[in-house]
């Protein structure tokens, strides 16, 4: 907090490249058969995750 009369440190960097993970499962989870995980196996599941985020990164 701003106010503190003892500020903690805060690494920004790290906040910065949380907030990128966290952006990019919420991206993903827009995407029903992920977010449900409609897959069976985990070889099928992971692979449309590849894809899935593939398409995230080139969008």
């Amino acid at each position: 907090r701003k106010h503190r009369i003892v500020q903690r440190k805060t690494d920004w960097w790290l906040f910065k490249e949380r907030h990128l993970v966290e952006c990019l499962f919420n991206k993903l989870k827009h995407n029903r058969r992920l977010a449900t995980r409609y897959d069976k196996l985990s070889c099928t599941f992971v692979a449309f995750l590849k894809l899935a985020s593939s398409m995230v990164w080139l969008a």
